[in-house]
């Protein structure tokens, strides 16, 4: 089941179709940030389409995506509004699940563990 709010023209932000959606429901940003286990100030940031107030794009992403269910919005449309928005940002991008920090030579890191072993055991067999 799909919200009868919907976008009027392609201007239309993600953030403002979700305002008129919840304002539509008679909710106030309270009620949807608790429903949503959110602070209040993220509803709000949303709807203002500051997505640099929930840490980085990937959140401000999933985010939207959440609340469009909560509203029950068309999800595709939605985050083609998302995506329109910020055209320079690479938003269908998956989060890189690598580490921060990236060992370039695991043939030292191998070879520094396998002597931390070799130590650990000479020191126990003393």
């Amino acid at each position: 089941m799909t919200s009868n709010v919907t976008p009027s023209t392609k201007t239309t932000s993600p953030g403002a179709l979700l305002r008129r959606a919840r304002e539509s429901r008679g909710l106030g940003a309270h009620e949807v940030a608790d429903q949503l286990n959110w602070l209040p100030a993220w509803v709000k940031a949303i709807e203002a389409d500051e997505y640099q107030v929930v840490r980085n794009l990937a959140f401000a992403r999933g985010y939207v995506r959440a609340y469009g269910r909560l509203m029950e919005l068309a999800e595709p449309e939605l985050m083609s509004l998302f995506d329109d928005l910020l055209p320079g940002e690479d938003s269908k991008k998956e989060p890189d699940a690598s580490p921060a920090y990236r060992f370039e030579a695991p043939h030292l890191a191998m070879a520094a563990g396998v002597t931390v072993l070799l130590l650990l055991a000479l020191w126990l067999l003393w």
